[in-house]
């Protein structure tokens, strides 16, 4: 049986993350018209040249009709001139979410996704990304999708549309989760395009810009086969600033945190501490200070943070300390 590691009532709370969640919004960049940026000037279909053609030979064109990005060569529109018109796969707002789940009985991690396209979104979602460095014991595939790995690379495809959500990407895994980088990526059409190579340059560095949708995801670390207690418990601190940018937490919050976080920290370095039976105590009370954020941050951030101690005491015969200096009173 399943250890639920956040109540059932907050988890359908998470569920229903149109209305809810404060996790971050993962967008596509903005694309500014009436600019001119690399010899190139970015204006609105039918809209007047906002730069001299000798200055600005590329005129990149913003179709809102059909959200289409045009490039063309000196403003003509003559079908010879024309170097490329797509739509760029970063035209969506999305919102991940994390379940974590613990199973006691066979000693592994749920790791499940649930990606949101929002309403505002104006491509379908196509792939997600998770930059996976090794092989986890299973990988969740729902229904209608296909899974890709390559070296490095778990990459989920299949069709969210705007308004709707897919659940069930994910992985089981016995290791303990961190912070990894991750991408979402639209539907990238190509309308049209010519062959003049004027402006590829241009051309790459947007599509490069607009392609996919970064974004950090909790997932599986490489199991280790030591833990450096407080090096452990230190990492956890470092990490607290992603949880803030990714809307898991508030800055006031990740300040409170790292206190309880710094507090242990301290506590491991000091030589009296390292038999088990002194530092597990240290452990669990910090685990009592942390329950009290538990219905306050996103439940991603507190079982990344609460995980990664536990995990310490579920497998205390590959934690060591380390030779640190007496800290000073």
């Amino acid at each position: 049986m399943r250890t639920q590691i956040v109540p059932m009532s907050l988890l359908l709370l998470v569920i229903s993350a149109n209305s809810f969640a404060v996790s971050r919004v993962y967008s596509g960049k903005a694309i500014s018209t009436h600019v001119v940026r690399d010899r190139c000037q970015f204006i609105k279909t039918g809209a007047p040249l906002v730069a001299d053609l000798s200055e600005a030979p590329i005129v990149v064109y913003i179709n809102e009709d059909d959200n289409s990005v045009e490039f063309t060569i000196h403003g003509s529109t003559h079908p010879d001139s024309v170097l490329y018109r797509f739509v760029p796969g970063d035209l969506f707002s999305a919102r991940l979410i994390t379940h974590l789940t613990w199973d006691e009985n066979n000693g592994y991690y749920s790791y499940d996704y649930q990606v949101i396209s929002m309403q505002e979104s104006k491509i379908p979602i196509k792939r997600f990304t998770v930059r996976l460095a090794f092989e986890p014991l299973e990988s969740n595939t729902p229904e209608g999708w296909g899974l890709y790995k390559t070296l490095g690379f778990h990459t989920w495809y299949g069709a969210i549309m705007p308004g709707d959500s897919a659940s069930g990407l994910g992985f089981i895994s016995s290791s303990p989760p961190t912070i990894l980088d991750g991408e979402l990526t639209g539907e990238t059409r190509a309308i049209g395009g010519g062959t003049d190579s004027e402006g590829i340059q241009a051309l790459s560095d947007f599509i490069e810009k607009h392609d996919r949708v970064p974004c950090l995801v909790i997932a599986p670390a490489a199991r280790p086969e030591k833990m450096e207690a407080p090096l452990w418990v230190n990492q956890l601190r470092m990490n607290l600033g992603k949880l803030v940018s990714s809307g898991y937490l508030s800055h006031d919050i990740s300040r409170q945190i790292d206190a309880i976080l710094s507090d242990l920290f301290y506590a491991l370095r000091e030589s009296a501490n390292t038999a088990f039976d002194r530092w597990n105590p240290l452990v669990n009370a910090a685990l009592d200070s942390l329950s009290a954020y538990r219905t306050v941050i996103e439940p991603e951030a507190y079982s990344y943070i609460t995980e990664n101690l536990k995990y310490m005491q579920r497998h205390n015969d590959i934690v060591w300390f380390g030779k640190y200096p007496k800290i000073p009173k």
